[in-house]
């Protein structure tokens, strides 16, 4: 699991900056404003961060796969999921997103004028709190 000083950077694409439109599922309706920062397979595997199958009968775990997370600048104050797998039943995550709020990041990404292309540090302060940092636009 991630210790403090543990980072990784990420670009972002189309799909996690308006993932609520553009998804590649027709699992449930399109919602606007939906968000997510992706975790590429190496990162989640390198740094340990699981998703929700790592944990027995699939319970949330602060420090596991939730932690509390802040941005930067400010704007962004709460709880953040791993979230996704690669393939179904994998322990590793593919995505940060508000816990119970795909649109948790919506405001943040807004006012940031975040599009496709801008670069996100995630940085783990300790075990359980996450600092996330817009580096380019």
């Amino acid at each position: 699991m991630p210790e403090r000083g543990d980072f990784f950077t990420v670009r972002l694409g189309k799909t996690h900056v308006s993932w609520g439109t553009q998804r590649y599922t027709t699992s449930r309706p399109l919602i606007n404003s939906e968000r997510y920062i992706p975790i590429p397979a190496r990162e989640a595997r390198r740094l340990k961060i699981y998703n929700s199958n790592y944990n027995p009968n699939r319970v949330d775990k602060l420090g596991v796969n939730c932690f509390y997370a802040r941005s930067s600048d400010g704007i962004f104050d709460g709880i953040i999921k791993a979230t996704g797998c690669v393939r179904a039943g994998d322990i590793y995550a593919k995505n940060l997103s508000g816990k119970g709020n795909l649109k948790a990041f919506s405001e943040w990404f807004r006012e940031m004028g975040v599009c496709v292309g801008t670069q996100i540090r995630i940085e783990w302060l300790s075990g359980t709190e996450v600092l996330l940092t817009i580096i380019n636009q």
